[in-house]
């Protein structure tokens, strides 16, 4: 029987992603770059550092591009849009939260973004009281797809790693959540599954109503 749950953030609590990739895209343009959307969709899940990792590799011949100019202006155009108004929710996430809280099963949010840009869109969208911890990509030395992050979630749930279940909707988080030997519920958002990590995946929900269906069985 599982006895926790834990959430990714981005692309599956909030529609956070498509914004996310799409800001990615416009900070580019200011530097008079088109960015292919392969290589903003790549970095989903991953924390800051790593990000900062990947752009100074992608553009290390590109002597005109400014990256830490790149990352600046995302953040900026990020965080006017989120901490003004509030990430748009999850359809179903209040439903599957509210059924986890009324059970007395423990939540933790584990998300590679800074924590208080993760308080701040649980406090906009209130969803906060249905929160028992939340783990940021700060808190651990190696961000998804290394399975820290989640084990660090358990850690603070008091529950082993495989009482656990993760929902995740990208590669990276698809891949730590496996590696912890978590229960994987993926959630697709902007990412569908490739073959090659459809065997780290232990149910695919269309959205977080059928993910609740199958969170209700496997607590049972």
């Amino acid at each position: 029987m599982k006895k926790a749950v834990i959430f990714d953030m981005d692309g599956l609590m909030f529609d956070t992603e498509k914004l996310s990739v799409d800001m990615w895209l416009y900070a580019a343009e200011k530097q008079d770059y088109k960015m292919p959307r392969a290589v903003a969709l790549s970095i989903l899940g991953s924390n800051k550092e790593q990000i900062y990792s990947t752009f100074r590799e992608y553009f290390k011949d590109n002597e005109k591009f400014d990256v830490d100019r790149y990352m600046d202006d995302y953040y900026k155009y990020m965080g006017a849009h989120l901490f003004k108004d509030g990430p748009e929710k999850k359809y179903y996430i209040e439903e599957i939260l509210k059924y986890l809280k009324d059970n007395k099963i423990p939540v933790a949010v584990a998300s590679s973004s800074e924590k208080e840009y993760i308080n701040n869109n649980l406090e906009k969208t209130n969803l906060t009281d249905y929160i028992d911890e939340i783990v940021s990509g700060c808190e651990v030395e190696k961000s998804k797809p290394n399975p820290d992050i989640f084990l660090k979630a358990a850690e603070k749930l008091s529950v082993k790693p495989e009482e656990c279940i993760v929902l995740e909707d990208s590669k990276n988080g698809i891949l730590a959540g496996n590696s912890a030997n978590m229960t994987v519920i993926m959630v697709p958002d902007l990412y569908e599954a490739e073959e090659s990590i459809k065997d780290k995946i232990d149910y695919i929900a269309k959205d977080l109503s059928e993910a609740k269906k199958i969170i209700e069985n496997l607590i049972v």
